[in-house]
């Protein structure tokens, strides 16, 4: 991976970037994205930016392989000599979570939006059967898709993805606490962080689903999400539907519920909304 080099001042001149991210801080640079994983030099935090770092090298070696929606790095982003970051693309659009809090947005538009993420984990599957085993996105949750202005499918904040024996980072939904952690057949590394695999990332997608429907990004309390999904069945949602959200706790593989989003209707998506909490 070729290499961008700035200097600390100069960086910290640029135009910071408000948005979802748990690390660091992202600029505006040269038409591009710049990326700071951590603001300091502790131990902790260089290991946390060599993993990184090893991350965004992976995938850009293997990016002709990877689905056309990944937004993966163009450089490292080195800062007064020190790799500390990645320059990568800035989508123009908007991200998933800004479209399902849009109430001018109609549910067929949302439903399509899904379709495209059900559809790249459908891509996914077959991409792992031809060499890369363990690509997954890892940090599913709708503040890491967007839609670009041509309406495209974006996923962003790929460096939380794992490929080949890149690290397992911290995700929103597959934290200590979520709803992820009832599911049996989960592997953890030894701090405790679920390891990112095809039912972990569809996970996050089912997580989506429901955001999308209840105007609520899904609480770690169990007690508040199971009565999300028992409110989900009164409404009138399929079967299919509804019986892939149960699997997210049982030792089944979960299924991709892509082909069942057609059956959430108006009457549906209303009932849904009218849950008060």
């Amino acid at each position: 991976m070729k290499v961008t080099n700035v200097n600390l001042d100069m960086l910290l001149s640029l135009d910071a970037i408000d948005c979802e991210v748990n690390e660091g801080f992202i600029y505006r640079y040269n038409g591009m994205i710049a990326k700071l994983f951590a603001t300091s030099l502790t131990d902790e935090d260089l290991e946390f930016i060599k993993n990184k770092m090893y991350s965004c090298s992976l995938l850009d070696r293997y990016k002709s392989l990877l689905p056309k929606e990944y937004v993966v790095a163009s450089s490292a982003l080195a800062v007064d000599g020190t790799e500390l970051g990645i320059t990568e693309e800035e989508v123009i659009g908007r991200t998933y979570k800004e479209i399902f809090n849009d109430e001018t947005i109609p549910l067929e538009k949302k439903i399509k939006m899904l379709k495209k993420v059900g559809k790249l984990f459908n891509d996914m599957d077959v991409i792992r059967t031809n060499g890369l085993e363990n690509l997954h996105i890892g940090d599913v949750h709708s503040g890491n898709f967007m839609l670009d202005r041509f309406g495209n499918l974006k996923v962003v904040d790929t460096d939380s993805s794992t490929i080949f024996d890149s690290p397992a980072y911290p995700a929103k939904y597959l934290c200590e606490g979520s709803i992820a952690r009832m599911k049996p057949t989960y592997k953890y590394t030894k701090d405790g962080i679920l390891i990112p695999c095809r039912d972990s990332d569809l996970h996050g997608y089912h997580m989506m689903i429901m955001e999308m429907l209840f105007d609520d990004e899904i609480d770690y309390d169990d007690e508040i999400y199971f009565h999300y999904l028992d409110h989900l069945k009164r409404s009138g949602a399929s079967k299919e539907l509804t019986d892939s959200f149960d699997r997210l706790i049982t030792p089944e593989r979960n299924t991709n519920p892509v082909d069942y989003l057609d059956t959430i209707n108006e009457k549906v998506y209303n009932n849904c909304k009218k849950l008060i909490i």
